[in-house]
């Protein structure tokens, strides 16, 4: 194939066909290690935990769909790489798939992607702020916002009757 555009969701770009080859070879069939055309990962959070955690009870392994995209993005080198995500540096698992926006490796802090996941976990979400803000000082990340400007809305109160009223204390409301 000389041109086209395909789109598939991840959990095609997962699966096995019936004679044994992965969409992911299907795909790596149709390009070469030339390509150099553009690879847009929509909800790229759903790529997220392509590395595996350490949880109470050990290790889980990588997601396959991560897997799938990181695999996808190593064998093809010269692809541009864009990510889209409403949710991508909230947790450092989140960002396991993310090897183009090169926050490891040659000269980074963290010799690989085990190493920033490791001082991301210590940092905690003060950590991810600061990967947030440094990606988007370089114009690697933009962050935008809906606008609440002329929303308009009335509050609505409902009398609780007597024998409800101690069931919905703000304690029971998650503080509210």
């Amino acid at each position: 194939m000389t041109s086209g555009i395909l789109f598939l969701t991840y959990a095609t770009l997962r699966s096995v066909r019936q004679d044994n080859i992965s969409r992911l070879q299907q795909i790596l069939g149709w390009t070469d290690t030339e390509f150099e055309g553009v690879i847009l990962f929509d909800e790229s959070h759903a790529m997220g935990n392509a590395a595996g955690t350490q949880g109470d009870f050990g290790t889980a392994k990588g997601s396959e769909q991560g897997l799938a995209g990181v695999r996808l993005q190593n064998a093809l080198p010269r692809a541009r790489i864009a990510y889209v995500s409403a949710t991508g540096a909230t947790k450092p698992e989140n960002l396991s798939y993310a090897s183009r926006l090169g926050l490891w490796g040659a000269g980074t802090g963290f010799t690989d992607r085990n190493a920033f996941m490791a001082a991301m976990d210590g940092g905690g979400i003060a950590a991810m702020e600061i990967v947030a803000r440094d990606l988007k000082a370089t114009g690697l990340y933009t962050a935008r916002a809906l606008s609440f400007a002329g929303v308009e809305y009335d509050p609505l109160k409902h009398p609780l009757s007597p024998d409800r009223s101690p069931s919905m204390t703000p304690s029971r409301m998650g503080g509210r």
